[in-house]
């Protein structure tokens, strides 16, 4: 479980310092900039993070598969696409982190 939640903060921590001054700066719906921010809203519109956790699920295996499913906060319901129970129980604990760090960078 530790090289899981490890694994979980560490690619929340890599796409936070990559892409938080871009939704700080954008005008668009739900950026920082906008009348109404909303980073979790922000990251949905551009789908920045979907393309970060299709990629480190590509990498994986019925094994990774298997450890996701045994590890998550977000367990998928039995049956179904391995693949596709993984990207989303890991999208959700990565958002997660996300939802964390974002509240700790604008409450400091």
């Amino acid at each position: 479980m530790d090289k899981y939640r490890e694994l979980v903060k560490s690619e929340a921590r890599t796409f936070f310092k990559e892409n938080h001054e871009e939704f700080v700066s954008d005008e668009g719906e739900f950026g920082g900039a906008s009348s109404s921010p909303n980073f979790l809203k922000w990251l949905d519109r551009t789908r920045k993070l979907n393309g970060v956790v299709e990629k480190t699920v590509a990498r994986w295996g019925p094994k990774e598969f298997q450890w996701v499913q045994s590890n998550t906060r977000n367990p998928a319901p039995i049956g179904g696409d391995p693949r596709s129970n993984a990207f989303g129980s890991f999208y959700l604990d990565v958002l997660h982190e996300l939802k964390k760090l974002n509240k700790k960078k604008t409450s400091s």
